[in-house]
């Protein structure tokens, strides 16, 4: 199997990547930057750099973001017109403000500029009590079975109920003609 490392070149310090077709094969003779000989007696040291995809270079991440940054802007322009419309500071109106974002600085690849609530409430708000969405005891039902599951003779009322009276159905419906046909 093909695998790319990445080496660390003794003569630029340049790191550079590496096909090794197979797996196993030795490391290059030559720096691929400069193109130095690298020694046979010490191989280039190989390097550890993090692969992460184009996440915030995606459409879809940035359209996100632009959503969330028109809303901030539009919550800052609704606080100055609710003020003036008032006749009171926009100090007083700073409550409409949607300001809880993160900045383009301080984010990782993969962040999105909203802040999310507390994941640990959201876990705790999906398992307190039966009324509440999450996983339920599901009781009744034979143990060790699907719920809901009763035992073997469940439909027995059921059975009984039908076959009581199908001698008499199929007499009425032999001397209707109706039986083996089916009229809607």
């Amino acid at each position: 199997m093909a695998r790319f490392v990445y080496y660390l070149c003794p003569d630029c310090g340049g790191k550079f990547r590496w096909l090794h077709h197979p797996s196993d094969s030795p490391p290059p003779d030559r720096c691929t930057l400069c193109n130095a000989w690298v020694s046979a007696d010490e191989p280039p040291q190989e390097v550890f750099v993090p692969q992460a995809p184009g996440i915030r270079e995606s459409p879809f991440a940035k359209s996100v973001d632009q959503t969330y940054r028109a809303m901030e802007s539009a919550s800052i322009e609704r606080a100055k017109e609710a003020a003036d419309m008032a006749g009171v500071p926009e100090v007083e109106m700073s409550h409409l403000k949607l300001t809880n974002m993160r900045e383009p600085s301080e984010m990782r690849e993969g962040d999105t500029a909203a802040i999310m609530p507390n994941v640990g409430q959201a876990e705790r708000n999906l398992t307190v009590g039966p009324s509440k969405p999450g996983w339920q005891m599901m009781e009744g039902g034979v143990p060790n079975m699907a719920p809901g599951v009763g035992p073997a003779k469940s439909g027995e009322a059921t059975r009984a109920n039908v076959t009581a009276g199908h001698s008499q159905r199929a007499q009425s419906m032999i001397s209707a003609g109706t039986i083996g046909s089916y009229k809607p």
